[in-house]
Formats: structure tokens, C-alpha cells, sequence
């Protein structure tokens, strides 16, 4: 690894606008824990490359793992989203952000787009159903009176959102 990263930093001497081996390195400081370098690599790219969908993505990556601007994560990976809907990678990391801002409408919403487009896809399919499973103990911890305005709130934004489907028949709403 230490060799690979040696090599990484003499090919970015050589050709130092190179958003790829950004991109590269960027990626092998997040494997080493190192967000706020890894952060800067890939905000190296994404400043002459706005659109870069890797740079948007692992830049994204770095702020979830670091519990970092988690606003600014959501706005890249609704841009990567935007530019290819079917990048699941993408998508399923969307839907862990807006678990983690309790913006669970939305990460139902995400998680069901990444099934329809791939429906074989069975570690999202585990992880959306752990999510309805978090969704349901949150519930059964509420007292009645809370529990009915909660499923409630939840059903009015889903169905607000245009949601329909699995979330809504799983939580028996």
C-alpha cells in the first residue's frame, strides 16, 4: 500500500491536474482514516471538475464516515443522482444520509429506486429492511398516543413525497 501511495504522489508531480490521480489518492487517504486530507483531494478535483461524479461521491464518502457536513455530502450525491440515476453505490449512500439526518421519507425513497433498478441487489434489500426494522422499534418504544401521531407524520410526508409501496405497506400505516 505505502508503495502504491509513493508511486500515486510521483505520477501527480509528474502531471499534477490529473483528476484521476486525485481521485486516487483522495481514495487511499480515506482508507487510512485521513477524511479531512482525503476531503482535500477530491474538493482538488471537484473545483476544476464540478460535475466529477467519483470526486462528488468519494468526497461524500468522506464526510459520512467523518459524521462531517453531512448537508454538503447529500447535495453531492444528489448531483451524482442527478447525472446517473442508475450509480447504486451512489444511491444507497444517499439513503444511509438521510437515515443518518432522520430524513427517513427520503432514504425509504432511496432505497426503493436502488431495488426497482435492481431488484436483485440483496445487501440493499437486508439493509432497507433493517431501516423498516429500526422504523417499527422507534415505534414500538412510543407511547399509543405518540406511536399514532408518529405513523401519522410518517405516512402524510411519505405520501407527500409521492411514495407509495413497500414502506408504507411494511410499516402497516
Amino acid at each position: 500500500l505505502w508503495m502504491g501511495f509513493r508511486l500515486l504522489i510521483i505520477l501527480l508531480k509528474e502531471r499534477p491536474d490529473d483528476p484521476d490521480g486525485w481521485i486516487l489518492r483522495g481514495f487511499s487517504l480515506l482508507r487510512q482514516n485521513k477524511s479531512k486530507e482525503a476531503i482535500a483531494c477530491f474538493n482538488h478535483v471537484i473545483q476544476d471538475h464540478p460535475e466529477n461524479a467519483d470526486a462528488l461521491h468519494y468526497r461524500a464518502l468522506a464526510e459520512y464516515t467523518s459524521h462531517g457536513d453531512l448537508k454538503q455530502a447529500i447535495q453531492d450525491l444528489l448531483t451524482v443522482r442527478g447525472r446517473d440515476p442508475r450509480r447504486l453505490n451512489s444511491r444507497v449512500l444517499l439513503a444511509k444520509l438521510y437515515r443518518l439526518t432522520r430524513q427517513f421519507p427520503l432514504a425509504a425513497d432511496e432505497y426503493e429506486a436502488v431495488i426497482k433498478l435492481e431488484p436483485d441487489q440483496s445487501s440493499v434489500r437486508v439493509e432497507y429492511a433493517q431501516f423498516l426494522l429500526s422504523v417499527v422499534e422507534v415505534m414500538d418504544r412510543l407511547s399509543p398516543e405518540n406511536r399514532e401521531s408518529f405513523a401519522t407524520t410518517v405516512r402524510a410526508v411519505h405520501v407527500a413525497l409521492g411514495g407509495e409501496g413497500a414502506y408504507t405497506t411494511s410499516l402497516k400505516l
